[in-house]
C-alpha cells in the first residue's frame, strides 16, 4: 500500500546520472530543457555550467530550520487530525483544504501560548516561515485552479498580515495578551473571534474581502473547535502539552506537502518558449539545491500509494487516511 517517493518525475525531467555521465561539479541530478535539440551546443552548455553552479550555491544555503523541523516528524497523522467531520460547519459554503492555510492557522495558536520559551516558538515560527515557502510553491503550482486559486490569495494575505503586522485578521497575536488565559481559553478565544467573523461575513461571502475573511477564520474555527472535541482533556491540558500537539499537526503537514516538491520542480522546467524554460529550470535549480536533503529525507518515508494528482491534494491525504485508520 506505500511506495517510495520518486526522485524521477514521469517527464524525466530530473535525471539520475551513472557515474560516466557526471561531470565533476554535478553530483547526483541534472535539469534539461525540453526539446534541448532546439538550442547551439554553445548555448546548451552555457545553461547547463549556469544550472550547476545554481545548484551548487543553494545546496550551501538550506533552509535549516525547515530541515529541524522534518527531522522531527515522525508520521503523517497530523494531516487527518487537525480537521474534524464531526465539527458542524457554520458557514453555508463549503471551503476545499489547501497545505499552506492549516500550516498558517496552527503556528497563529502556537505563537501566542504566552509561556512557551521564546526560542522554542522563534524556532517553530522560523521553520514554518521556511516551509511556506515551499508549501505556497505546492499549491501555486499543483492546487490553483478555480476555487483553490481563492484558497492560495487568502492564504498568502493572511500570512503576510500574521508574519509582517503580527495580527491575525485585525487582531494583535502579542504573547502578553494571553497571559491570563489557560491553553483551553486560548483555543476558545480564537474560535469565538472566528466564528464573529463567519457572522459578520457569511452574507457577503461573494465579495473579495470577505471571502479572504471567512476562508481565514472558517479555518480557525474548525481546527480549534477540532482539539477542543477530540483532545476533551484539553481542559487541563499545559501549554507545553499544546505546543507540542501544534507543533506535530504542522510538521505532518509540511512534510506531507514536501513530498511533492519532486514535481513542482519539474513542472518548473517547462515553459512556452526558450527563454520561459532556461528562466524555469534556473528556478528549479535553485530549488533542487536547497532541498536536496530534505528530499533526501523524504526518499526514506512510507508514502500513501496515491497517484501524483492525489498525492498534490490534502483533502485526497485526507480520505486515504481515514480509510488506513482503523
Amino acid at each position: 500500500m506505500f511506495f517510495a517517493m520518486p526522485m524521477v518525475s514521469n517527464r524525466d525531467i530530473i535525471h539520475d546520472l551513472g557515474p560516466n555521465d557526471t561531470e565533476e561539479d554535478i553530483e547526483n541530478y541534472v535539469l534539461r530543457l525540453e526539446n534541448e535539440m532546439e538550442l547551439g551546443t554553445r548555448t546548451l552548455k552555457s545553461i547547463s555550467k549556469s544550472v550547476d553552479t545554481l545548484i551548487q550555491k543553494a545546496k550551501k544555503k538550506p533552509p535549516k530550520n525547515l530541515l529541524k523541523l522534518v527531522e522531527r516528524s515522525t508520521g503523517f497523522e497530523g494531516v487527518l487530525s487537525f480537521d474534524s467531520d464531526e465539527v458542524q460547519p457554520l458557514l453555508s459554503v463549503k471551503f476545499l483544504n489547501n497545505w499552506s492555510l492549516p500550516i498558517v492557522t496552527l503556528t497563529c495558536v502556537a505563537r501566542t501560548l504566552p509561556n512557551i520559551c521564546t526560542d522554542t516558538v522563534d524556532s517553530l515560527f522560523n521553520s514554518v516561515c521556511e516551509g511556506l515557502f515551499y508549501t505556497f510553491l505546492v499549491d501555486e503550482n499543483l492546487n490553483n485552479d478555480g476555487e483553490a486559486k481563492n484558497i492560495h490569495i487568502a492564504t498568502r494575505i493572511l500570512w503576510h498580515e500574521v508574519e509582517v503586522t503580527h495580527k491575525w485578521l485585525g487582531n494583535t497575536l502579542q504573547r502578553i495578551d494571553f497571559r491570563e488565559k489557560s491553553p483551553r481559553e486560548t483555543l476558545k478565544w480564537y474560535s469565538d473571534k472566528a466564528e464573529e467573523v463567519i457572522n459578520k461575513s457569511d452574507t457577503d461571502y461573494k465579495l473579495e474581502n470577505s471571502q479572504n475573511k471567512l476562508i481565514a477564520a472558517n479555518s480557525m474555527y474548525r481546527i480549534t473547535q477540532t482539539i477542543m472535541r477530540k483532545y476533551p482533556g484539553s481542559e487541563h491540558i499545559s501549554e507545553e502539552q499544546l505546543f507540542a500537539l501544534l507543533s506535530d499537526m504542522i510538521g505532518s503537514i509540511v512534510v506531507a506537502c514536501l513530498t511533492n516538491l519532486p514535481r513542482v520542480i519539474a513542472m518548473k522546467c517547462h515553459g512556452s518558449t526558450i527563454e520561459e524554460r532556461e528562466a524555469s529550470v534556473r528556478a528549479a535549480a535553485k530549488i533542487l539545491g536547497s532541498t536536496k536533503m530534505i528530499i533526501e529525507r523524504l526518499q526514506a518515508r512510507e508514502l500513501p500509494s496515491l497517484a501524483p494528482d492525489q498525492m498534490a491534494c490534502i483533502d485526497e491525504w485526507r480520505a486515504y487516511l481515514k480509510q488506513s485508520t482503523p
